[in-house]
C-alpha cells in the first residue's frame, strides 16, 4: 500500500522480487571510482568536471539508459506473471536472458590496458574512443527512438544538440590551435634560439681559447637544440596551415570537426612533443614560459 492506495501492478511486482534479496554489507573504506574526493593508498584526489562541462548531460544520457531497460523488465515481468509465473520466477528467468544475451560486455581482466580494447573488438563491440565519432552517432535512429519514447528529446532537439556537439569541439580545438600556435612563435621558438645563440657562441669561443680541449658533447647539444628548432618550426607551420584550411569548412560542420579532429589535433600534438623536448634541454633563463617543474614544484 502506498499512501492507503494499492501499489500499481509493475511496482508491486518489483517490490516482490526484491524482498527476498540478502542484506547488503556496507563497506567503510573510501570508494575510490566513484568518491569525488578519493584516498587513493597516500593521497587525496580531488575529481570533478571542468567548468566548461554539465554533468547534467552525461546524467540524462545515462538516465536514460537504465531507465529503458528497466522499462524493459517492468514489461516482460508483467507479461510473463500475466501468463501465470510468479513474479520472482519472472524476473530469474529474464536475469538468465539477459545474461546470456549481453554477456559478451563482460570483462574481468586489467580495464586500464589494451586488453580490454583488443578483447571488445574481437567480442564485435562498438568502441568510439574520440569525441567527435561519438557525436556523429548521437542521432542514429536508435538513439531517435530511445529517446523519444521516454520523452526526453524530440528529434528536432536531438539534431540540433549533434549540431551543437560538433560545433563546440571544432570551437574548442580551433581556440587551442590558435594557442598553441601563438605561444610556439611567440615564446617557445625565440626562447630556444636565443639558447642555441648562446650555446654556439660558447662552443665559438672555447674553441678559439682552448683549440686542444674536445667540445664534442657540447656540439652535440647544440645539434640536439638546433634539430628540435627546425623541427618545431616546421611542425608550427603545418598547425597554421591546417588552422587557416579549417576557414573553408565551414558549410559542413561535421567535415569541419573532422578536419579539426584529423588535422589540427594531430599538429598541435606534434608541436607540444617538440615544445616539451625543448623545454627538457633549454636554459631556464632563457625559457620563457613556466615550466611543469616551476607549475608542479614552488621553488
Amino acid at each position: 500500500m502506498l499512501d492507503g492506495k494499492p501499489l500499481p501492478p509493475k511496482t508491486a511486482a518489483f517490490i516482490e522480487v526484491a524482498d527476498p534479496v540478502s542484506p547488503i554489507k556496507k563497506d567503510t573504506t573510501d570508494r575510490n571510482r566513484t568518491s569525488p574526493f578519493a584516498f587513493t593508498g597516500n593521497k587525496f584526489e580531488f575529481r570533478a568536471v571542468g567548468s566548461s562541462q554539465n554533468v547534467g548531460v552525461s546524467s540524462t544520457h545515462l538516465n536514460a539508459i537504465a531507465a529503458d531497460s528497466i522499462r524493459f523488465i517492468s514489461n516482460e515481468v508483467e507479461s510473463r506473471t500475466k501468463g501465470g509465473k510468479t513474479a520472482q520466477a519472472a524476473a530469474k528467468e529474464i536475469a538468465i536472458e539477459i545474461f546470456r544475451k549481453h554477456r559478451r560486455i563482460i570483462f574481468e581482466g586489467n580495464g586500464y590496458t589494451q586488453d580490454w580494447v583488443k578483447e571488445a573488438e574481437k567480442r564485435g563491440l562498438q568502441n568510439l574512443s574520440e569525441s567527435v565519432a561519438a557525436i556523429e552517432t548521437f542521432d542514429s535512429q536508435k538513439n531517435i527512438d530511445l529517446f523519444k519514447s521516454l520523452n526526453i528529446y524530440t528529434e528536432k532537439e536531438i539534431h540540433a544538440r549533434k549540431h551543437i556537439y560538433l560545433e563546440f569541439y571544432a570551437k574548442s580545438i580551433n581556440i587551442e590551435g590558435l594557442a598553441g600556435y601563438n605561444m610556439v612563435s611567440t615564446q617557445a621558438i625565440p626562447s630556444s634560439l636565443k639558447h642555441q645563440h648562446a650555446v654556439a657562441q660558447v662552443i665559438a669561443q672555447t674553441k678559439a681559447a682552448c683549440p686542444k680541449v674536445d667540445v664534442s658533447a657540447q656540439e652535440e647539444h647544440l645539434i640536439q637544440v638546433t634539430t628540435l628548432v627546425n623541427d618545431l618550426i616546421k611542425e608550427n607551420n603545418k598547425l597554421n596551415q591546417a588552422l587557416k584550411d579549417a576557414e573553408h569548412k565551414h558549410d559542413d560542420l561535421t567535415a569541419l570537426a573532422r578536419h579539426y579532429r584529423d588535422h589540427v589535433k594531430t599538429a598541435l600534438e606534434k608541436v607540444r612533443e617538440k615544445s616539451d623536448a625543448l623545454e627538457e634541454i633549454v636554459a631556464d633563463e632563457h625559457w620563457s614560459i613556466p615550466k611543469y617543474s616551476e607549475i608542479l614544484y614552488i621553488k
